[in-house]
């Protein structure tokens, strides 16, 4: 029986139901496996190269921002606007995948929805996490300071810190690698296999997107003190 019939959603949104709700408790075989495979991926693909899913959220971020940053800068306006704002970027990947899930209902056999709903989740895990390009950013930095070349260390750190590294000394740079790591070693692993235990591959996009906006937002300067507030007390919630 092909899903395009008048419950064409019922077996969609059962499966969709079934593995998005503390999928650990309720199916951690295929929670496990899909832990598994992601990690494979990443270990074998390690982060996109090219069109990388996080650079088009970035986008659509600023999108968001250049629509609902207000030309009145005042206080209330600024954290209305920043939590609507926040409120639309989430609503909209989640509309996405939505979207993404129930689309091959035409020509997917109802049997078959669990594999198809599997691979879009393992799929989603790999694009949240990213241990191979941390570990290897690291050791870029290690590499380099080891050998003492201060200069390419400072260049290497500042792939992976948002900081000015030009005036860091040795222990600086070995300082600052080392609270990176288990900074990103956080927010690109352990926070998004968490969640994906807790809520699927629904709660690993929702720590992804509040960690996003919270590196777009999140800043305590003129701009982004108010507007951004709500999005990175999300994050230091998730997190």
């Amino acid at each position: 029986m092909y899903l395009l019939s008048p419950d064409l959603l019922s077996p969609t949104l059962s499966a969709f139901a079934e593995l998005s709700f503390f999928p650990i408790f309720t199916n951690p075989v295929y929670a496990s496996m899909c832990v598994l495979l992601a990690f494979v991926f990443d270990s074998i693909l390690g982060e996109p190269k090219k069109y990388h899913p996080i650079v088009g959220l970035g986008n659509l971020i600023a999108v968001v921002e250049r629509a609902f940053y207000p030309e009145n800068n005042n206080r209330p306006r600024l954290l209305i606007r920043g939590v609507s704002a926040a409120f639309i970027v989430h609503s909209s990947l989640f509309i996405c995948i939505l979207l993404v899930v129930l689309a091959p209902s035409a020509i997917i056999e109802s049997d078959n929805v669990h594999v198809w709903f599997g691979m879009l989740s393992v799929i989603i895990l790999y694009i949240c996490i990213a241990p191979r390009s941390l570990i290897q950013h690291i050791s870029s930095v290690e590499t380099t300071l080891a050998s003492g070349n201060v200069e390419n260390a400072r260049v290497a750190l500042s792939r992976v810190v948002s900081r000015d590294t030009c005036s860091l000394e040795e222990p600086e740079i070995a300082k600052a690698a080392i609270e990176t790591l288990t900074e990103n070693e956080n927010d690109g692993v352990i926070a998004p296999l968490f969640w994906f235990l807790i809520g699927g591959p629904i709660g690993a996009v929702f720590f992804k997107v509040s960690n996003t906006l919270d590196s777009m937002w999140g800043y305590r300067n003129t701009r982004y003190n108010y507007f951004g507030r709500f999005s990175a007390r999300v994050d230091d919630d998730l997190g």
